[in-house]
């Protein structure tokens, strides 16, 4: 049975084309039965991948009680086995006292930030995490509960920046019986067990409700649909990267979109078809190298009391032999273009809207488009001009929707929001806001990459929304001191050429948060936190 299960975990692998059989992988392991049973896949993987570099990371959150014997199991399970391991230290609650966090939230920024500086240490291609096939079903579940499109069906990700997971494909009943199998040891998180959490009392009443009553295969189904919507949305978004070319043009530029029945346009024909004078912004493809996470991956903490240990029984290849592959998306950034509705008639009505969406976040600098607005511009009649705001006007000329603007040329803007109505402000820079309780604090989900979430009652509206200027400069979340905008834009690596296209969020004359940076800790959520505003950047 074993067996049977491990060739399992590899055909899928293989399948989702996870890694590569010599790659470095590093493995966060909490001494769980997934994360041990993921080690230990990952061993028999590594017979017949020789060239499969595998270390074990474990961060000690001093949580419970038991935290120091999960950390001194988890040494001694890299011992055993021979692998290298890296150990993090936090105090995590004091971390939260000090900077005003829930223990959950505070425990996994500092969690992730040590697992990316150990890959970053490392030089690790991948970092392996240990969720199942049944924490898809309950991720799902959570999501429709909440309220979602497709893109919240999406569940766990396979792969997030250079994170993947490699468990996906597995129930956690297998997984046991694994374990079981082998006589192989792991560690029992006695918070699992409490249903005073939502996601506990699904994994353990709901669930278990729902096949016995309704559906025995409800988790694999789930998982199945989260795989299916992952699938078709990444394979829209190439269609509409690929077509995007081909339906707009610069102001004098035309080009032609080719018979949609007879062939498709791929990412060859639409460089060919970019004009030579298209101002560019490139983008990282977020199923590769991206890594604008959310509050837990955006933090530099100061945590003087934090270190890293590492320990290696195992000879590892140099670091300077190991190269990455940067994976980059061309995308035409100007407010000059224009939009080719004709085409779009002759295009399936989903890939058209998905294009007007991106239309209207390139030239009118917009959040996230509604669907009245959406279909609003698809059908705008030709010699017809819309006002979408300030200095924001859509005209239709003989078929092709170009915007009509007297604003600045360059990447400066300056709006006000009310955070109600969705924001447009660029490519891949659509945010809605919304308010909730406090109360409702333990049904949010802090793990969402596209979310942040305020003190609502320390906020002033409408907020100002603006491009970065001279000088901005704001206290980021867990820091004591302010800290100029410039820097921290340099110290997260992102392209120069983006930055000055990021949103900057104003409140009362103070930044409150910069997409891919920490929210400002004068905003942040605290104990006292009664209301909260949330503002969810959409994905296409």
């Amino acid at each position: 049975m074993t067996q049977k299960i491990f060739q399992k975990f590899k055909r899928f692998i293989e399948k989702q084309r996870l890694f590569s059989p010599n790659s470095r992988l590093l493995v966060a392991v909490s001494g769980g039965q997934d994360s041990v049973a993921l080690v230990h896949l990952l061993l028999e993987l590594q017979k017949e991948w020789p060239e499969l570099e595998i270390a074990l990371a474990h961060f000690n959150h001093h949580l419970r009680v038991s935290a120091k014997a999960d950390e001194k199991f988890v040494r001694r399970l890299a011992h055993e086995l021979g692998l290298k391991i890296f150990v993090g230290q936090g105090r995590v609650r004091e971390f939260a006292h000090r900077n005003q966090l829930n223990v959950e939230q505070a425990g996994r920024l500092k969690r992730y930030e040590f697992l990316e500086k150990t890959a970053e240490r490392w030089s690790a291609d991948f970092i392996l995490t240990a969720h199942t096939m049944t924490d898809q079903a309950e991720t799902v579940l959570m999501k429709i509960f909440r309220g979602t499109g497709i893109e919240g069906l999406q569940g766990i990700r396979l792969r997030k920046g250079k994170v993947v997971r490699p468990l996906l494909g597995m129930k956690r009943g297998e997984i046991e019986e694994y374990l079981r199998a082998k006589g192989i040891a792991y560690r029992i998180d006695e918070t699992n067990l409490d249903t005073e959490l939502l996601r506990n009392k699904i994994r353990l009443e709901l669930i278990p409700q729902l096949e016995r009553e309704y559906d025995p295969e409800l988790v694999s189904h789930l998982a199945q649909l989260a795989l299916i919507a992952q699938a078709e949305n990444e394979a829209l978004e190439e269609l509409v990267e690929g077509l995007w070319p081909l339906v707009t043009r610069n102001a004098g530029h035309h080009t032609r979109l080719p018979n949609f029945q007879k062939k498709s346009a791929n990412k060859k024909d639409a460089e060919k078809a970019v004009p030579s004078d298209a101002n560019f912004l490139f983008f990282k493809d977020n199923g590769h190298e991206a890594q604008a996470e959310n509050e837990e991956r955006e933090n530099e903490i100061e945590t003087p009391e934090d270190e890293i240990v590492e320990s290696s029984t195992s000879p590892q290849k140099p670091d300077s032999s190991r190269k990455r592959d940067k994976i980059k998306n061309p995308v035409v950034l100007a407010p000059e273009l224009e939009l080719n509705l004709k085409a779009l008639e002759e295009l399936p009505v989903a890939v058209a809207r998905r294009l007007v969406r991106k239309f209207l976040h390139v030239t009118l600098g917009l959040s996230s488009p509604s669907f009245d607005q959406t279909e609003a511009a698809l059908h705008q009649q030709e010699g017809q001009a819309f006002s979408w705001g300030k200095d924001k006007v859509l005209v239709n000329e003989g078929g092709w929707l170009k915007r009509i603007r007297t604003g600045p040329e360059r990447g400066e803007f300056s709006l006000v929001w009310d955070g109600q109505k969705e924001l447009y402000l660029g490519e891949d820079l659509v945010f809605s806001g919304r308010f909730t309780s406090a109360e409702n604090i333990g049904q949010l989900d802090f793990d969402d990459e596209n979310r942040c979430y305020l003190d609502a009652e320390k906020l002033t509206f409408p907020l100002e929304v603006r491009s970065r200027k001279p000088g901005d400069k704001y206290r980021p979340l867990g820091m004591r001191g302010k800290k100029k905008l410039k820097d921290l834009l340099r110290e997260r690596k992102i392209p120069q050429e983006e930055r000055d296209f990021l949103p900057v969020f104003i409140s009362g004359g103070k930044i409150v948060w910069v997409p891919g940076l920490p929210v400002s800790d004068e905003f942040k959520i605290i104990g006292k936190t009664r209301k909260i505003f949330l503002i969810e950047k959409a994905s296409f």
